[in-house]
């Protein structure tokens, strides 16, 4: 009867010793899913804070450009090597605003995702209106826009300068 008591109760401590084993086991697992998911969360945060001011240095890049060729006389706005300059790596920044709206897309804020896609949207036509100048064009300083036809390329700066300003009324809080 000894034998059968001392083997019961090795049995009972082994089964603890398995459900404690067990425990840990589940703790740590969950432990480590918390981590690994905070560091996702963490890795989305910095791209979206990445993306954001990539998306914010495309529009001031283009409005600037925008507004050299408004203040170039009219022989050098159709100045085919003038234009050239200030058009060049103007399709960079329009795709580089566009990749940015797509990741913004999933901020919390529903005007960072409006505005940044509002810049992303209008970025390749503000791109056009520098090229209004070159020989050929018969829009003047204006754009082709869907659904509002042809556009004066002052008020699509403007759009880019009101979305940039909405974006920086909402504070860069990335969560």
């Amino acid at each position: 009867m000894a034998v059968v008591g001392t083997v019961l109760a090795g049995h009972l401590q082994a089964v603890s010793v398995l459900e404690t084993g067990r425990r840990q086991a589940a703790t740590t697992l969950e432990t480590t899913r918390d981590e690994i998911a905070g560091r996702r969360e963490l890795d989305r945060v910095r791209e979206q804070v990445t993306r954001y001011g990539e998306l914010v240095q495309s529009s001031t890049r283009m409005r600037i450009l925008m507004q050299r060729f408004e203040r170039l006389d009219e022989k050098s706005k159709r100045d085919p090597a003038v234009v050239g300059e200030l058009i060049e790596g103007t399709d960079d920044l329009a795709a580089k605003a566009n990749s940015a709206a797509v990741i913004l897309q999933s901020h919390k804020s529903k005007a960072v995702r409006e505005n940044s896609h509002g810049i992303a949207f209008t970025l390749p036509y503000a791109a056009q209106c520098l090229e209004t100048g070159m020989p050929g064009s018969a829009n003047g300083y204006r754009v082709d826009y869907p659904s509002k036809g042809l556009i004066s390329c002052v008020e699509l700066r403007k759009w880019l300068e009101v979305h940039e300003g909405r974006l920086a009324q909402e504070p860069p809080a990335f969560s």
